[in-house]
């Protein structure tokens, strides 16, 4: 059996338990929205000579510095 729970023992640089911060910053917490967000969509693409590229049907444009 552990002596003591996790997160209750000092924290070698601060000298504050990891816990007891967590209870004082847990007030300032937000939810997430209730709508699920978009995942991201990955795809390789070929950028043209002109610096452009489609990705969805739609054209952009690359910066001249990368």
């Amino acid at each position: 059996m552990v002596p003591y729970e996790y997160g209750e023992t000092k924290h070698e640089t601060t000298q504050v338990a990891p816990i007891q911060l967590f209870e004082e910053e847990k007030s300032t917490f937000i939810l997430l929205p209730p709508e699920r967000f978009e995942v991201p969509v990955w795809k390789v693409i070929t950028v043209h000579r002109d610096r452009f590229f489609s990705f969805e049907g739609k054209y952009y444009a690359m910066s001249y510095i990368l």
